[in-house]
């Protein structure tokens, strides 16, 4: 698959929940549940089911970053701890890559203000923030 969405999760569903006019589907990758919200149409034209294989797909600009999280409660479905590898910097924003501790591969676009302000720095343990409404499912 191709697609300029630079994060893409694999992994098998695992729960589905009507929430009245948008569906939850959690989709199990390595040791994480990610949540993906969807709307009834896309539902019936997905036809997810428990134990398919599902791809979460979601924009790196979609991923707020935390240096220092606790002892917040967010309002965010979806939390991955992870590792910076490296900051790739850019004119107006610099894109910070991530690996989780089960190896997946994240990317997350955030201003140069932000990055300095964060003092992110590679081998900095980090955690990505993001919105199950800002992404976007794939059945395989």
């Amino acid at each position: 698959m191709k697609s300029s969405a630079r994060n893409q999760l694999t992994g098998t569903i695992h729960r589905i929940e009507d929430f009245s006019g948008c569906l939850s589907i959690a989709v199990q990758c390595g040791s994480h549940l990610v949540y993906s919200h969807i709307s009834p149409l896309a539902y019936r034209s997905l036809k997810p089911q428990i134990g398919q294989t599902a791809v979460v797909l979601f924009k790196a600009n979609a991923i707020t970053l935390f240096t220092e999280i606790h002892p917040l409660r967010l309002s965010a479905e979806n939390s991955l701890e992870a590792r910076v590898e490296a900051i790739e910097q850019g004119a107006v924003n610099n894109i910070v890559r991530l690996r989780t501790d089960d190896g997946f591969t994240l990317a997350a676009a955030i201003t140069l203000n932000s990055s300095e302000s964060l003092d992110i720095r590679a081998g900095q343990r980090i955690t990505a923030v993001f919105l199950a409404s800002q992404t976007m499912l794939a059945i395989l």
